[in-house]
């Protein structure tokens, strides 16, 4: 009896061990993200397959310092286009947040199918 039980429960154990190494992240459609260089901070913006940045729409990106205060806009153009899905941006100002706005369009055959807006702050740690 108490080795059917034992076995029961590492049997469960693994399938908890296993179902939480199974959960993904949920593709995006554009997805922001950060790391520190050498040179300071380096912010990528990297789109889905399907998506590009929508240059007809205001494209905001700020760094801010730690009471959220502007430091300096960022311009798309300041974006250097590392591959066909993913732009970088360095930064050596000490920023300690950055703030986005920005839409992404879906396209089929060069014509929109959709579009979304992506915003957020993001502290720098």
């Amino acid at each position: 009896m108490k080795r059917t039980v034992l076995i029961i429960i590492v049997i469960m154990a693994a399938v908890i061990t296993l179902c939480a190494k199974e959960t993904k992240k949920v593709p995006s459609e554009a997805e922001v993200s950060w790391n520190r260089t050498e040179k300071g901070v380096s912010y990528a913006i990297t789109f889905d397959r399907e998506y590009k940045i929508n240059r007809s729409a205001p494209f905001n990106f700020y760094l801010l310092d730690k009471d959220k205060k502007e430091i300096t806009k960022v311009k798309w153009d300041a974006f250097a286009k590392e591959n066909d899905l993913k732009y970088v941006f360095v930064s050596d100002k000490k920023e300690s947040f950055a703030k986005y706005w920005f839409v992404a369009c879906k396209y089929q055959n060069n014509e929109v199918v959709s579009c979304k807006t992506f915003s957020n702050t993001i502290e720098i740690k």
